[in-house]
């Protein structure tokens, strides 16, 4: 840490006050600072010119410039070790401005009189005093600093001319003679109420800026948290890239008729599983369980549409279809059958999965206060009334003719016997996946 960054460093206990106090406590640091080093210019300067500009002026300085920068030491050495206060900010002001002032009324104790008080360049310094108001961001302390430092300037005005120690001149006089003008003092009067309006304007302008940018970061972090929300929601459901395409488009989820593959997945002996493990364990081996098999689905680009209790419904070819939509389908269903086994087998679990293609009616669904996006149809329903045959063949994976067409070159499969299925008119020709064709699972 340098010499800089420890004199405005904060104090421990202003960590917990708001940002605007952290930063008016760091600004009255910094005005320090810039207090300090324009103090020892002056005193530089007034060192070096102490042969040409002998007399009281040149001993105020001296002496007043020196108590000055003392008095800012040691205020900037308080604040490094205390914490700022709020009224910190009225106090130091109102010391900068008594100083000065004092040093502006004792030049009148020159042998010229009070010309050298109101013609000093020294009354610059107001502004300068001025200008480091602003730093607070505050935009009541630059009107109490021009209030109260014209109201020195001008009882200091007054003091001389009710005493009879003014000699007043018209312009030139002014320029050329120890005379004053009224007009000239006006004017300073106005140029220092000027600095405060521009001061003030400043201050408010710098703090709207401050306040927009303020609500538009928190704008852009609510929008960043309601896009995770809704990327973890989707996430649920689709791969993470998917996830990211459909929350880039939003339209992709809209309600519309698609060309897709449907899997249900169903456990078997779940029965006998609960009564060996209790219910606590069984949900714990569900969840393991259904962890796998989420991984094998999100793998092979599947969808998961939702959980149903002891199994699963998922869909190939939502929200987009692909070419190998019935490829995925079958290869997923695999696998998942492959973990269930290498899961379950202490306690003879199994999975049994049943896969049809055709077209579904793909959307959010649902009262507007709870949405689901989901796939709904003839191609669902027959599925899920297929899955409940694996029992019946003893089989783990079933396809139906119109998902078989799709891989038929790729997988062996034997046909089922001619069943009927609930809700269907006419019999579905059914197969039983047995192996792949020299092409990998």
């Amino acid at each position: 840490m340098n010499l800089l960054e420890m004199l405005i460093a904060p104090h421990p206990e202003e960590a917990a006050a708001s940002v605007w106090f952290q930063e008016e406590a760091r600004a009255e640091r910094i005005a320090g600072v810039v207090r300090i080093a324009y103090l020892l210019v002056w005193l530089l300067v007034t060192f070096l010119g102490r042969e040409v500009n002998r007399g009281v002026p040149n001993e105020v300085n001296f002496i007043g410039g020196g108590s000055w920068l003392v008095l800012a030491l040691a205020y900037q050495i308080y604040l490094r070790f205390h914490p700022y206060r709020e009224g910190f900010k009225y106090a130091s002001l109102t010391g900068d401005l008594l100083v000065s002032y004092a040093m502006f009324f004792s030049y009148s104790l020159d042998a010229a009189g009070p010309v050298t008080t109101l013609k000093s360049p020294t009354f610059m310094s107001l502004f300068l005093i001025l200008a480091l108001s602003a730093l607070r961001f505050n935009s009541r302390l630059p009107v109490y600093g021009g209030v109260l430092g014209l109201a020195a300037y001008g009882g200091i005005v007054l003091s001389f001319a009710s005493g009879g120690r003014l000699r007043w001149g018209d312009r030139l006089e002014m320029l050329t003679t120890d005379k004053v003008n009224g007009t000239y003092l006006a004017f300073q009067a106005a140029y220092v109420a000027t600095f405060v309006i521009v001061l003030v304007v400043l201050v408010r302008h710098a703090r709207r800026l401050v306040r927009l940018r303020g609500e538009e970061a928190e704008r852009a972090a609510a929008e960043k948290h309601e896009r995770q929300k809704t990327l973890s929601t989707l996430e649920r459901y689709f791969t993470p890239q998917l996830a990211r395409h459909l929350l880039e488009n939003p339209g992709a989820l809209g309600g519309r008729l698609q060309e897709a593959t449907i899997v249900v997945a169903d456990i078997r002996n779940f029965t006998r599983l609960c009564e060996i493990q209790g219910p606590v364990k069984t949900v714990q081996f569900l969840n393991a369980l259904f962890e796998k098999m989420v991984e094998i689905v999100f793998k092979h680009g599947g969808t998961l549409d939702k959980f149903l209790g002891d199994g699963m419904l998922i869909a190939f070819g939502v929200p987009e279809a692909r070419a190998d939509d019935a490829l995925r389908a079958v290869r997923a269903a695999q696998e998942m059958v492959g973990a269930a086994e290498s899961v379950g087998d202490w306690a003879g679990v199994t999975l049994g999965c049943a896969i049809h293609s055709g077209q579904v009616l793909m959307g959010n669904v649902g009262a507007p206060s709870r949405m689901e996006f989901t796939v709904i149809g003839d191609v669902v329903n027959t599925a899920s009334r297929m899955e409940q045959l694996n029992k019946h063949f003893r089989t783990s994976i079933i396809l139906t003719e119109a998902t078989f067409g799709k891989v038929r070159d790729l997988i062996e499969a034997r046909e089922l016997p001619s069943t009927e299925i609930r809700g269907k008119s006419e019999i579905v020709r059914l197969f039983e996946f047995t192996s792949w064709k020299g092409v990998p699972a």
